[in-house]
This record gives C-alpha cells, sequence and structure tokens, in this order.
C-alpha cells in the first residue's frame, strides 16, 4: 500500500516536471546581456562610479572582528595573518572594518576605494568585507562577504546584491525555504531551462 501511494506520488512529480512551463510574460532582453557576462560591466562601473574619498586607521596587531575571523577560518588560512582596518568616507559619519590577509593581491587601498565607489546605501548593508589570496571570486555570509584574488568592482556589486536580497527589500526578495517553493510553484518560467 505505501509502496503505490510513493509510486503514484513519484509518477505526478514526474508528469508536472515535465510538462511545459508557461510562456513568459515579459519581453526577452534584446539584445542580450553583454557578453562575459557580469565582468562586461566592469568598465562602466569602475569609470563611471565617482570614488569617495577615504582615510583608514590600523587596528592593532592580533585583533580583528570576529566575521573576519570566522571567514578566514572558513576558507582555510591562519586568522593572525589577517590585518583589519577602519575605513572612514565623506559620504557618511560611520566606518567599515575591511580585513586582509597578508597574500592578498588587493591593496588596503584598493579596497577601500573600490568599496567607496558603492553608493552609501549599498555600502550600508556590509559589516565587514575580507580579501583573501586565491583564484577570482567572492562569497557571501549575511552581512559579511569575502573575495578572493584581484577582483573587480562587478565582484562586490554582486556580494552585496546577496545583501539588499536578504535585508533591504524586506522577507519578499529573500529566496530562501518556503520563499523559493512558493516562488516556483507561482511563477514557475523564473526555473532555468533544463
Amino acid at each position: 500500500m505505501i509502496f503505490k501511494a510513493l509510486l503514484s506520488a513519484l509518477v505526478a512529480s514526474t508528469m508536472v516536471a515535465a510538462a511545459d512551463p508557461p510562456p513568459l510574460d515579459k519581453p526577452v532582453l534584446n539584445p542580450s546581456f553583454p557578453g562575459g557576462g557580469l565582468i562586461s560591466l566592469a568598465w562602466g562601473l569602475t569609470f563611471k562610479l565617482p570614488v569617495t574619498h577615504s582615510r583608514r586607521d590600523m587596528w592593532g596587531a592580533g585583533w580583528i572582528p570576529e566575521g573576519c575571523k570566522w571567514m578566514a577560518e572558513f576558507a582555510k588560512v591562519n586568522p593572525a595573518d589577517i590585518e583589519a582596518f577602519n575605513v572612514y568616507y565623506d559620504d557618511c559619519p560611520d566606518s567599515w572594518v575591511l580585513c586582509r590577509h597578508k597574500d592578498s593581491l588587493m591593496s588596503q587601498e584598493k579596497l577601500a576605494t573600490m568599496f567607496g565607489q558603492l553608493p552609501v546605501r549599498m555600502r550600508d548593508y556590509v559589516r565587514h568585507m575580507i580579501a583573501l589570496p586565491g583564484g577570482n571570486s567572492g562569497q557571501s555570509f549575511g552581512q559579511d562577504f569575502l573575495i578572493r584574488g584581484d577582483v573587480d568592482l562587478t565582484v562586490l556589486v554582486h556580494e552585496i546584491g546577496h545583501n539588499l536580497d536578504a535585508y533591504a527589500y524586506g522577507p519578499e526578495f529573500n529566496l530562501t525555504g518556503d520563499r523559493v517553493s512558493s516562488l516556483v510553484r507561482e511563477h514557475p518560467s523564473v526555473l532555468p531551462p533544463t
């Protein structure tokens, strides 16, 4: 009896999955997204977003924020090799704490400059950013994120986009758990083609 019920459920789910999704109700972008994906936006972002003047001061040797320590350990690098520094931007009275591994390809100056090019309302959703050695990539952990390698501004924009989805726009934009299931049920055309 249980076997029949499971088999029926499996067959029903297969039939639903095999059905064609409804047609899109929005036009397809034309021309398509620029070749090369996000990297194709790097030049425009880098040279069109103004640089916000900033100043920096270092934390004491051996002191780093807990978030930077956690991300360093997650990335399997020694937290003792991390330097932390405050960055003060002219457009906001509060400072940000950025962290950098001693072997990172990103200098303190480049980190502070790139981060300062982002609008202050985007920066507002970041607690800590850490730069680590490695291939060019980024990874978000709530209000903290890490970058590896010598990334461009698009990686910061992408990672902060996750923070905006999760915290800035409300729960309807936080695509986790029940919300994902609900969205897929309500709008199956958001699924990527198989």
